[in-house]
């Protein structure tokens, strides 16, 4: 068995989704699985396994860059479909020898695997499920929807990675009998190794976001946290736009705490573990809007591995990893009061923080990729047979 893995973005981006994938690659062949990832023309292999932290990866994980050399005479035709086009010709002859799976998680290249597909090519199709258009509601995309469709009714099997998603996905979409449904958690990526430690003796205390910076997120509701708990600080480490920074930064000036806010931009992976050695805990302030409450949040399980208290919206796939006063504390999505209240609480009780941190690491082990790895395997395996 092969599993071949085409992205359809290019790679060494600021997206989470691309160091899960890539981070679940890696696993997959030190599990003894052969993984080949295709990606578009740009960053070199060397480049690629240095950013995502793949330096120890097994020699049966091969990257290969589709270097695409075309020219078209009287009709039009986009890069797009032309690297699509490439990636099943590469899945195709990767499999003419064996078994393929094709494990995809990028709704357009499904979309064009599952439309091209032949009944003879010797491979089977696994769509990793994220989100859903139809959480939108009324801004939902009709043309993704129609997408989503096609694909869940024509691949073979479909990870979710979350129960919350899946609950969503048996109840707005018609799954065929004949595809496998399996619930495989998301691994951490967080490159560093970490023991919990006690915390070190400074000015002040530091409660870290990490990840991307857009209104669903809810950071607004840890800026404001923070004026009724003096004693921390707000490190935020993720990329945003610009205009959207300069809102939560005057909102920060506003509330008087413009000088407890942090802005580190973007960080590479490996850049991380320098960085949060000062962390103190972690926020997870989601809003209750659209995909929030079912998808999986990816900083949530980085967050696990760093052994610190994680304070986190009590939302539906957020109580599937963050036991309330097992690893962290839940509060009402939206309820600064309540965030406040919970950061002022772990400041006056170090014992507390640490129970929390070793309880926070204890939970990482199940969501490592190694473990995320096995259950891929094992459902790829059963796949065929």
């Amino acid at each position: 068995m092969e599993v071949v893995c085409p992205f359809d973005q290019k790679l060494l981006s600021h997206k989470a989704h691309d160091k899960v994938i890539v981070k679940t690659c890696g696993a997959l062949a030190e599990a003894g699985v052969p993984v080949t990832v295709l990606f578009q023309e740009g960053p070199d292999t060397e480049e690629v396994v240095r950013f995502y932290g793949l330096s120890g990866a097994s020699r049966l994980l091969r990257f290969v860059s589709q270097r695409l050399r075309f020219s078209v005479i009287g009709f039009r035709v986009s890069f797009r479909y032309v690297y699509r086009r490439s990636c099943l010709t590469m899945a195709r002859h990767l499999g003419k020898d064996g078994r393929a799976v094709v494990y995809l998680s990028e709704l357009p290249m499904a979309n064009h695997f599952v439309r091209f597909r032949r009944a003879s090519d010797p491979m089977v199709l696994v769509y990793e499920v994220h989100d859903l258009e139809r959480l939108k509601g009324d801004r939902a995309n009709h043309r993704r929807v129609e997408l989503e469709d096609r694909v869940f009714r024509s691949v073979d099997g479909l990870i979710v990675t979350t129960e919350a998603l899946a609950s969503r996905l048996v109840r707005d979409y018609v799954i065929p009998r004949k595809c496998l449904v399996r619930v495989i958690h998301l691994c951490s990526t967080y490159p560093g190794e970490v023991e919990p430690a006690e915390r070190m003796e400074r000015d002040g205390m530091n409660v870290f976001y990490l990840g991307q910076i857009y209104p669903l997120q809810g950071l607004e509701v840890a800026i404001e946290a923070l004026a009724l708990a003096p004693q921390w600080r707000l490190h935020i480490v993720g990329y945003g736009t610009s205009q959207y920074v300069g809102i939560l930064a005057e909102r920060a000036r506003r509330a008087g705490v413009g000088g407890r806010v942090v802005w580190h931009g973007f960080r590479k992976p490996d850049d991380l573990p320098k960085l949060i050695v000062e962390a103190d805990a972690f926020v997870l302030p989601a809003s209750d809007q659209e995909r929030m409450p079912y998808v999986a949040h990816t900083k949530l399980y980085d967050y696990l591995a760093c052994a610190k208290p994680i304070l986190a919206a009590d939302l539906p796939s957020v109580r599937e990893v963050v036991d309330d006063g097992g690893n962290g504390f839940l509060f009402p999505p939206g309820d600064h009061v309540a965030l406040a209240g919970l950061l002022v609480r772990l400041a006056k009780d170090p014992a507390l923080m640490s129970r929390l941190g070793r309880g926070a690491l204890d939970t990482a082990g199940r969501y490592s990729c190694d473990e995320r790895a096995r259950s891929m395997s094992a459902m790829f395996r059963e796949m065929w047979g």
